[in-house]
């Protein structure tokens, strides 16, 4: 009887697990489609074309005035060097580009970033018009604002994972209440039977209450381990997706999951017993 129960308490966190694996991913999916919404909007660098031949200090004279204003942040402000964007072309293995130094079809350009928020419109102005006195400048700025249906999308992505993940944690609820169920029916007679003796309903909950949480917190790190799984075969699929992923969002849905596993049980466990002992 004792390895019986070992092995219903194994299947029930594993179960619980996988489903709590799917929330996490799609979760995961979620948090990265709203950050990447918001750098696409924000972080987005603007571009300022410079001509084939330039003089460096015009260079560094055009850069320290970029620095110097407030609406910029000022370590964006980089140089990038026609030879670096073809070598970065060539190491793209989907591009597939074989040309030469002599062939290098770019110009050296000029990027830069504004601090927060979407790109001020009186900022773009002046420094619009301060380059048509630089020289060294062969076109204004670059706006390389995202496509309006390209942000629709992700925001419709966005969307879908959400209510995915709803559906997904509410399917997490019913297994895990499901299977607490079984457990609770399988302790059917002493429960009653303390509850008959007198013994308040809180002091009957109490251990199971326990019990739940240990058993949420093993289903939450397992669910943890298959999300980390899932994340190694994106990374071996898919490295363009995996490179997307932050640090800090994988460690947010670590923390959802690890409050999600034992709360629903905790809730699942006080409410089977209540009805029970109401029956």
């Amino acid at each position: 009887m004792k390895q019986e129960s070992q092995i219903d308490i194994m299947i029930h966190v594993v179960a619980v697990a996988l489903v709590m694996s799917l929330v996490g991913i799609a979760l995961l999916a979620f948090v990265h489609s709203f950050s990447l919404s918001k750098k696409l909007k924000t972080q987005t660098p603007i571009s300022i074309q410079l001509n084939a031949e330039y003089n460096k200090d015009s260079l560094k004279t055009l850069s320290e005035w970029l620095k110097a204003k407030t609406h910029i942040s000022p370590e964006s402000v980089q140089l990038v060097t026609k030879e670096v964007a073809l070598s970065e072309m060539k190491n793209d293995p989907d591009l597939k580009i074989n040309l030469t130094a002599d062939e290098n079809p770019f110009f050296d350009v000029l990027l830069f970033q504004f601090k927060t928020g979407p790109k001020p419109s009186n900022a773009i102005n002046e420094i619009q018009e301060y380059l048509k006195t630089q020289s060294i400048v062969t076109q204004p700025i670059q706006l390389l604002d995202v496509n309006p249906s390209a942000d629709q999308s992700i925001q419709n992505a966005s969307n879908v994972l959400i209510f995915t993940t709803l559906i997904l944690t509410l399917l997490a609820f019913l297994i895990i209440g499901y299977l607490v169920k079984m457990y609770i029916l399988s302790k059917d007679s002493l429960i009653r039977l303390m509850f008959n003796l007198g013994t308040p309903i809180e002091k009957i909950i109490k251990p199971y209450i326990r019990i739940s949480i240990i058993h949420g917190l093993a289903s939450a790190f397992l669910s943890i381990v298959f999300v980390g799984l899932s994340l190694l075969v994106f990374f071996y699929l898919s490295p363009w997706i995996y490179n997307l992923l932050e640090l800090k969002n994988f460690m947010l849905v670590m923390l959802v999951l690890l409050i999600i596993g034992p709360t629903l049980h905790a809730i699942v466990v006080r409410r089977h017993i209540n009805i029970l002992l109401n029956q």
